[in-house]
C-alpha cells in the first residue's frame, strides 16, 4: 500500500487540493474521501475532478450540521483503461474550520471489484457527545468476499490522539490536523473482507461532532479477494 496526505489550505476561496500524478490499474475503481469541518453551520459542499476528465459520483455522505461539524463524503470513479492523472478537490460552497487546514482528501483504488453493481450497501452515521468506541450497522450482511470500507471524521480538542480501528479492521490511513498530533481534526479509513453486519471503530472521543461512512464493494465472479491500494 501506499498512502500520503494531500492538505488543505484555503477558508472557502482559496486553491483546491491536487494530488501528484498516479496511474490506476486497468478496470480499476478510484474512491475519493474528503472529509472536513464546517464553520458556523454552513455545510461545505465539494467537487471532485482529474486531469482526465473522468466523472466523479459522490456515493454516500455523513454531515452533522452545527458549528464545527464534521463531514465525511466518499466519490467515485470508475477506471477503464489506467493512464496517469491527478485528481482535484474543490470547495465549491461553506466555509472550513481552522482557515481550511483541518482538512485533505486521500484517494484509494480497490481491483477485483464486480464492475456491474459494485456496491452493496451505503451506510452513514452521524453522531454527537460519543466517548470510546464506536459502532453501526452495514445495514445488512456482506458477503464473503466483500471488501467493506469505512471511514471516520472526528472533531477533537488539541492534542486528541488518532481515532483507531476497530476490532477486526485493518487500518488503512490515520490522519490528524493541521499538523501531526493537534486533534482538530481526525480522519482515519479500515477496511475488513468477509461477511460482517456492523462496523466497529476504537476510541473516537472528541470536543463536538464525529461522522462516518461505510461501504460494501462485491467482488467479480471468481476473483480473488479485494485488496484496497492507497495512492494519496
Amino acid at each position: 500500500m501506499k498512502c500520503a496526505a494531500v492538505p488543505f489550505d484555503n477558508s472557502g476561496s482559496g486553491p483546491p487540493g491536487t494530488t501528484p500524478s498516479f496511474t490506476p490499474a486497468n478496470d480499476s475503481l478510484l474512491f475519493a474521501i474528503v472529509p472536513c469541518l464546517e464553520l458556523f453551520i454552513t455545510p461545505p459542499a465539494w467537487a471532485i475532478s482529474d486531469s482526465l476528465g473522468g466523472t466523479w459520483t459522490e456515493q454516500v455522505s455523513a454531515v452533522v450540521s452545527a458549528d464545527a461539524g464534521t463531514q465525511c463524503r466518499v466519490f467515485t470513479r470508475p477506471v477503464t483503461t489506467g493512464a496517469s492523472m491527478t485528481v482535484t478537490a474543490t470547495l465549491t460552497a461553506g466555509i472550513l474550520q481552522a482557515a481550511g487546514l483541518s482538512n485533505e482528501f486521500d484517494v484509494i483504488e480497490v481491483t477485483g471489484q464486480d464492475t456491474v453493481g459494485s456496491f452493496l450497501g451505503l451506510t452513514a452515521s452521524d453522531t454527537s457527545a460519543v466517548t470510546g468506541g464506536h459502532s453501526f450497522s452495514l445495514g445488512g450482511t456482506s458477503d464473503s468476499d466483500s471488501l467493506v470500507l469505512s471511514f471516520v471524521t472526528a472533531d477533537g480538542d488539541d492534542g486528541a490522539p488518532d481515532v483507531d480501528e476497530g476490532s477486526g479492521f485493518t487500518a488503512i490511513y490515520k490522519h490528524n490536523n493541521p499538523t501531526p498530533g493537534t486533534g482538530w481534526q481526525r480522519q482515519s479509513a479500515e477496511y475488513q473482507i468477509g461477511a460482517i453486519s456492523t462496523i466497529a471503530w476504537g476510541d473516537v472521543t472528541y470536543a463536538y461532532t464525529d461522522s462516518y461512512v461505510a461501504i460494501e464493494i462485491k467482488a467479480a465472479s471468481g476473483d480473488d479477494v479485494l485488496m484496497p491500494q492507497i495512492w494519496l
